[in-house]
């Protein structure tokens, strides 16, 4: 970005943030991050799922690894392909489950055709939350390896909660904000999403331990229930309601 685009990205914000106080009297933030942009008058509620919205994991299991959301580079896409090329020299049957929209298809099919991976990647194009759960259920792991935006460091992706709320473990990029949820519920692996060999590492480690992917579905799953859920926001939101 020049300095003339940072000037009037600066002018367009600050433009942005008066006519926001002439017209809203508070501000209800989906992230923390978004504070530093809006400190006054403003409460953070954060998009957290509702809990009861899934029954917990399915003992059957289809996939073995499960991308819920947008397809896209800076969302790792091409990320997962490389994974699953390389874990399928081992595991020739590996699967994959996309369940989102696919941004620049034409280059994905490419990379697809190249490694011979029609067999082993299911693309279901975007469905009904209700049925992509239902898919996240019937896999091992799911994935997140979003590669390192400001956007993305400084935001949670739904798809996490998602997974927790589905009973699945699931590798993550290692940004400080994600390493923080592992920490608490202790539900996933977080790793460099620009080294291979390390996203290889992790998701071989889940799939070749029953025992322990099961223990950190169960862990975010559990833990969901108690804190990264919809009814810790919603009291703070009905509270900002009710003041003004």
């Amino acid at each position: 970005m020049n300095t003339l685009t940072k000037r009037l990205a600066i002018i367009g914000y600050k433009l942005f943030e008066w006519i926001g106080k002439q017209l809203f009297s508070h501000f209800i933030l989906a992230e923390d991050s978004y504070k530093t942009l809006i400190p006054h008058n403003s409460t953070i509620v954060l998009n957290y799922p509702i809990v009861e919205e899934s029954n917990g994991r399915s003992a059957q299991k289809l996939y073995d690894l499960v991308y819920l959301g947008d397809i896209r580079e800076d969302r790792g896409a091409l990320i997962i392909l490389e994974l699953v090329n390389q874990l399928k020299k081992n595991r020739e049957e590996i699967n994959l489950a996309l369940l989102g929209k696919i941004v620049n298809k034409e280059k994905f099919d490419i990379i697809i055709e190249k490694y011979c991976l029609e067999k082993n990647i299911k693309m279901f194009g975007y469905i009904d939350y209700p049925e992509a759960i239902n898919i996240v259920k019937k896999s091992k792991i799911g994935l997140c390896l979003l590669k390192p935006t400001q956007n993305f460091i400084n935001s949670y992706p739904t798809k996490l909660f998602d997974y927790m709320n589905a009973g699945i473990p699931f590798v993550c990029s290692n940004f400080q904000l994600y390493n923080k949820l592992i920490q608490k519920s202790n539900s996933g692996i977080s790793v460099d999403p620009l080294n291979m060999t390390e996203v290889i590492n992790a998701v071989s480690k889940l799939l070749g331990d029953k025992d322990y992917r099961e223990q950190l579905g169960e862990n975010g799953r559990s833990c969901l229930q108690t804190m990264f859920n919809w009814n810790t926001q919603s009291d703070i939101l009905i509270n900002v309601m009710n003041s003004l």
